[in-house]
């Protein structure tokens, strides 16, 4: 089944870019919509992935780490931003090693999801990563990162909790699991 889809109700008079760094862009429009003329700000910002990776003893890793706009340490699952030209696979393959020091020699897609469509553009990409093999992590030299293995179940368990609430990790945690349930 597919749900019914709109049409675009809004009509774009000007796009101004307002900040840029990497991997973000900020925006301001002018658009109108039913008459009405308003500003429009958002953020687009460049993909990224998200990877479930789980050994043989149905354990996943989480890494650690200290998220400076919410003030918390989070515990999620390797994750990070595409560098140019990588493709969705790719860049699971590199924050994989990266983040956690880990290499998998089978990947199995979760599908895609947009976190908030009214606010920004990004598209995440969620992988599961199976049959690995652990080394040492090598984070990039702006995080301080910690990695931890947990049961799949109790993974799952601390996001129903609320323990663990990062989208990415919520989102990829539920999915993998639904996957291995088929």
């Amino acid at each position: 089944m597919s749900l019914p889809q709109g049409s675009n109700p809004y009509t774009t008079l000007s796009h101004e870019l307002l900040h840029e760094r990497k991997y973000v862009k900020f925006y301001r429009d002018a658009v109108t919509m039913n008459g009405l003329e308003k500003d429009y700000s958002y953020i687009a910002v460049d993909d990224s992935v998200g990877i479930v990776a789980m050994n043989e003893k149905q354990e996943v890793v989480l890494v650690g780490q200290w998220r400076y706009p919410i003030k918390e340490y989070r515990w999620e699952i390797p994750a990070g931003m595409a560098e140019a030209g990588e493709t969705p696979l790719e860049n699971a393959k590199r924050e994989l090693m990266e983040e956690a020091g880990v290499e998998a020699k089978t990947w199995t897609p979760l599908g895609s999801y947009q976190m908030d469509g009214s606010k920004m553009d990004q598209k995440n990409h969620l992988f599961l990563a199976q049959d690995l093999v652990v080394g040492k992590n090598a984070p990039m030299e702006d995080e301080e990162l910690n990695v931890q293995w947990l049961p799949l179940t109790e993974a799952v368990r601390l996001v129903e909790t609320g323990e663990l609430r990062d989208g990415f990790t919520v989102i990829a945690l539920l999915r993998a699991q639904a996957h291995l349930q088929k």
